[in-house]
Order: C-alpha cells, then sequence, then structure tokens
C-alpha cells in the first residue's frame, strides 16, 4: 500500500498581509470584511487563511501574547499600596 501524494498548489508561507491580517483579527475590533478591505485582499480569502494550521497557529500566538500582556497592565494598575489606593478602588466599583 502506497501513500497518495496531496494534490493542489503547495501552501506558500506567511507573508506580510498574513500578518497583517493576524494582528488585526487578535485585536478583535473589525469585522472579517472591514479587516479584508483594509488589506486588500476578499473576505472569502481571509476565511481560507482561517483555515490553514500555521495561520491558526500564528494568530493564537499573537492572541496569548496580547492576552498576557494585558493581564501584566492590569495587575499593575490594580495593585493597591495603601488605603488612599484601596478607597479610590472601591469608589469606583460602586462598592460600599
Amino acid at each position: 500500500m502506497s501513500r497518495r501524494k496531496r494534490r493542489g498548489r503547495p501552501v506558500a508561507i506567511l507573508d506580510a498581509r498574513h500578518h497583517q491580517a493576524i494582528t488585526l483579527l487578535a485585536e478583535g475590533r473589525l469585522s472579517y470584511g472591514e479587516i479584508a478591505d483594509n488589506i486588500g485582499i476578499d473576505r472569502r480569502t481571509l476565511h481560507r487563511w482561517r483555515m490553514r494550521k500555521d495561520f491558526d497557529r500564528e494568530l493564537r500566538k499573537v492572541m496569548a501574547r496580547n492576552e498576557r500582556e494585558w493581564r501584566r497592565t492590569m495587575q499593575s494598575r490594580l495593585r493597591l499600596r495603601s488605603a488612599h489606593d484601596m478607597t479610590w478602588f472601591f469608589d469606583a466599583v460602586g462598592t460600599v
């Protein structure tokens, strides 16, 4: 039994447009259509890119990096150092 070779075009490596799409997708502010228009591709092309394993892997890396950055920023902002900080926090949250 021999293995069948895959048919179709070979998959090209990720270029600048792919990385720009990954950045915009990771931000989560724009729709597929807006991202596609911004990059200059068709919305269906962006959808096909999302199905690529290498594209999805890179997108997950960027999203994880963004989440770690956000968590680190929030931890430093919410660090309560004094009674004044605690009062400010509870006033901001609305807790009595």
